[in-house]
């Protein structure tokens, strides 16, 4: 008895090129008497895997503990739950997450906020362009935080990239945007298609008030921070 592990679809592709037989998934059949699909893991069996992974690695690090205040665990929980749920479909990526943040978080743990990484590390998992507009962003919300002026065109096109990313990704850009405002600084509503209101949809009212939050508990959109989250200096 010869026990094999395989994944059928690459198996039976092969042998229809290799054998050159019309049917690669017959010609498996005459191969393997008995088989056992092994089922799909569910997605809340990979998010509760993540968030028990993620808690190991706070336990076993004082600072990284340190920059979950009791108060900050259940919005950790909630970008687990949420992005982890969305990107997290495969045993792999939940490897993957664990791997980045590990690699990403513990050389900067003094400068960080734990549930922004988790949440960065989550999305540049699963949308590497998403990911790179959000460094875009957060570079020139930053500027703007030291006087910088952004441009009404500069603005409109930004905005529209990010529907277009969010579209290709298939997620609803409306209401990601009201998600977004809990990690970016400027991100309002609107409708989408109206160019007049394309403007205050990102890089709304970047004043000092709107990174306060961010600057106080070390977020990702702390004009004092962000690199960190990119890299393992601040320049």
């Amino acid at each position: 008895i010869y026990v094999l592990s395989y994944d059928s679809e690459v198996v039976a592709k092969t042998l229809t090129k290799a054998v050159q037989v019309d049917d690669g998934t017959a010609f498996l059949e005459k191969i393997v008497q008995v088989s056992f699909r092994v089922p799909r893991p569910e997605a809340f069996d990979l998010r509760r895997w993540f968030q028990d992974e993620v808690n190991k690695l706070l336990k076993s690090d004082e600072t990284l503990r340190a920059a979950l205040p009791s108060s900050a665990s259940r919005r950790l929980a909630e970008v687990i739950d949420v992005y982890g749920g969305r990107f997290l479909q495969k045993p792999r990526d939940v490897v993957r997450a664990l791997n980045s943040l590990k690699l990403h978080a513990i050389p900067v743990r003094d400068n960080i906020d734990i549930a922004d990484m988790v949440w960065l590390q989550l999305i540049r998992l699963g949308s590497p362009d998403y990911y790179k507009w959000i460094e875009e962003y957060l570079t020139e919300s930053s500027a703007a935080f030291y006087g910088a002026v952004i441009s009404e065109r500069a603005a409109m096109q930004m905005g529209q990239r990010l529907d277009d990313i969010l579209r290709q990704n298939n997620i609803d850009p409306e209401h990601e945007r009201f998600d977004l405002t809990k990690f970016l600084p400027g991100i309002s509503g609107g409708f989408i298609g109206n160019r007049d209101q394309d403007r205050s949809r990102v890089f709304n009212n970047l004043n000092q008030n709107a990174f306060h939050e961010f600057i106080e508990r070390r977020g990702l959109a702390s004009p004092d921070h962000y690199r960190f989250y990119f890299a393992f200096a601040q320049s």
